[in-house]
């Protein structure tokens, strides 16, 4: 009996060391969260008479969208101005919106990973002199001295392109050089008042261009066979009732002699005398050797002899190979000393006595050079968007978060769930929006990424801005749309909004440069339609991204300008058929 039990406590000892080798050949059950539930699972070890820990819960994190599109936009603005800080040599500054914009790199990171961040923390939002480095006043000014001088270069080119087209024989080559200027100053100044309409636009560089010519002076508004007197001003000067008496000195029996008209106030008005003085050119070429005009300042008193302020003479010799002599000559009296007083005038002839005028002329204009890329595409486009109150109803766990134009380093936001979740648990409380179709993908196609050389950042965050209309009739949709905006506010008795006047000042002038470029022929109409059909594929991929980051506003808004686009071509095509 004491062997069998020593036997049986053998075979027994024996079989419990050798169970744990024999484990692996049994059918060990698996947990697969992709085909086994998790509850099914713990059955599964409870009938093997294994133990397992209770599953563990996917935790979803809720994001706040628009606080979270407010961070992103504000943390570009803060990198925008310190890079440019840094540019300027303002090293100080670059390092507080360096420091700032890490301080938003770290909110975002928190929003992302499901923490809740209060709207107080964040960074007050830049106004556009600080991301520009230039306060608006200053902006704006460098903007008129450009223009100014642009208007300069335009009435000159205007000016000299009807000489030439009057001058015996036209000039045409002549005028035509000018009519060009005239007409890339007239695109230029469209292009300023475009660019100069976002805040974040900073003013072009530029430089000055020489050209030199040689023309014949020729006084066109000068009668043949005149002497023209012209008495423009009299300056240092304070005396009221003034008056002037000219005498050429010839002929020398009966000089040529006249009187002006009475200045009231001389020191700040303009005597604007103007008189043509018929000449014998034979007898005056000889005369204009050694004659010369003078002229004396009276002031009229009552029963008494006029008071002289002065005399001043100008010699005609000049004219004899000029054909105007200007100047502004000092007053002196009957000791040739001067007393105070100066006299503005011209002597002008048709053209000269004695043979031609010629001149070299140097024109000197201004060219805009290219202009730097806006700190942000569209002032009007940008504004940030409203923070969402801390009482607002949260998201269901699986409705995705609607980030827009997610930052190349962080991935947007997505919500975690069971993938085991059958539909009767965890249903969603509601529905995301549906998806727009766009004629050439479904929207539950496989996500599509857009390529950053083609699809620039500023274009995902806002792909209405003006940099990204090229239609006109487009420019034309956008436009009503603004105006129609106005209309409201002008029926509530309300101040249009700044941004909206931008934006329709905007859209007025790309809708005059884009006409401006058709008529001087910068752009063909076969150019122009490849652009729009180009213009089209590119934004219908765009449209199909926008749906699938659940920005359908913005997709339908695309596809409407996408259909107009397509009915412009159509209707241009149709007419070049005709």
């Amino acid at each position: 009996h004491t062997h069998t039990h020593t036997q049986t406590q053998t075979q027994t000892q024996t079989q419990a060391a050798t169970s744990p080798a024999k484990v692996p050949n049994q059918r060990c059950p698996q947990v697969s969260s992709s085909t086994v539930h998790p509850q099914q699972a713990s059955n599964q070890a409870s009938n093997q008479g294994l133990t397992q820990s209770p599953p563990v819960k996917a935790m979803s994190i809720h994001v706040d969208p628009v606080l979270l599109q407010t961070v992103r936009l504000r943390l570009d603005d803060y990198k925008s101005a310190a890079i440019h800080c840094k540019r300027i040599s303002q090293t100080d500054r670059a390092v507080f919106l360096y420091d700032v914009a890490k301080e938003l790199k770290t909110i975002e990171e928190q929003l992302l990973s499901g923490k809740k961040i209060s709207t107080d923390l964040l960074p007050p939002p830049l106004e556009p002199s600080t991301v520009t480095g230039l306060n608006e006043t200053d902006r704006r000014g460098a903007f008129d001295r450009i223009r100014n001088e642009v208007k300069k270069t335009l009435e000159d080119a205007k000016v000299k392109a009807l000489t030439a087209m009057k001058a015996v024989p036209q000039q045409k080559d002549v005028a035509l050089f000018h009519h060009r200027r005239m007409k890339r100053a007239e695109t230029e100044l469209l292009e300023l008042a475009e660019r100069e309409a976002n805040a974040y636009q900073l003013p072009p560089k530029f430089h000055f261009d020489e050209t030199s010519e040689t023309t014949e002076i020729i006084n066109t508004d000068v009668p043949a066979d005149n002497l023209q007197l012209r008495i423009d001003r009299i300056v240092e000067l304070s005396e009221e009732g003034l008056h002037l008496t000219y005498s050429l000195g010839f002929p020398s029996d009966a000089p040529i002699t006249g009187t002006t008209h009475a200045v009231r106030k001389p020191f700040t008005e303009a005597v604007n005398y103007v008189i043509n003085i018929p000449i014998a050119v034979k007898t005056a070429a000889r005369a204009f050797e050694y004659r010369k005009v003078t002229f004396e300042v009276l002031q009229s008193r009552f029963l008494r002899k006029d008071k002289s302020f002065g005399k001043t003479e100008v010699k005609l010799n000049e004219l004899l190979t000029k054909s105007e002599i200007k100047g502004v000559y000092p007053l002196v009296n009957e000791s040739k000393k001067p007393i105070g007083g100066k006299l503005e005038i011209s002597l002008r002839l048709r053209s000269p006595l004695k043979g031609k005028d010629i001149r070299t002329v140097v024109n000197k204009f201004i060219v805009v050079d290219e202009y730097p890329a806006p700190l942000r595409s569209d002032n009007a486009a940008h504004l940030l968007p409203p923070l969402a109150p801390e009482s607002a109803p949260s998201r269901s766990a699986n409705s995705p978060a609607p980030v827009s134009a997610p930052s190349a380093a962080v991935p947007p936001a997505r919500m975690t769930t069971s993938p085991s979740s059958s539909p009767g648990m965890d249903a969603p409380s509601s529905r995301p929006n549906p998806p727009v179709s766009t004629g050439t993908a479904s929207s539950s196609a496989a996500e599509i990424t857009l390529d950053p050389a083609e699809y620039p950042p500023e274009e995902l965050k806002d792909p209405h801005s003006l940099e990204c209309l090229m239609s006109n009739n487009v420019l034309e949709a956008e436009l009503t749309e603004v105006k129609k905006q106005e209309e409201v506010y002008t029926s509530r008795g309300a101040k249009m909004p700044a941004a909206l006047m931008e934006r329709k000042r905007g859209l007025e002038f790309k809708m005059q440069l884009l006409v401006t470029c058709v008529e001087t022929g910068k752009l063909t109409i076969e150019t122009y339609v490849s652009t729009l059909k180009q213009k089209i594929e590119h934004d219908k991929k765009l449209c199909v991204w926008l749906n699938q980051h659940n920005r359908q506003a913005d997709a339908v808004r695309i596809l409407k300008r996408v259909k107009i686009m397509s009915a412009e071509i159509a209707d241009v095509e149709a007419n070049a058929d005709a």
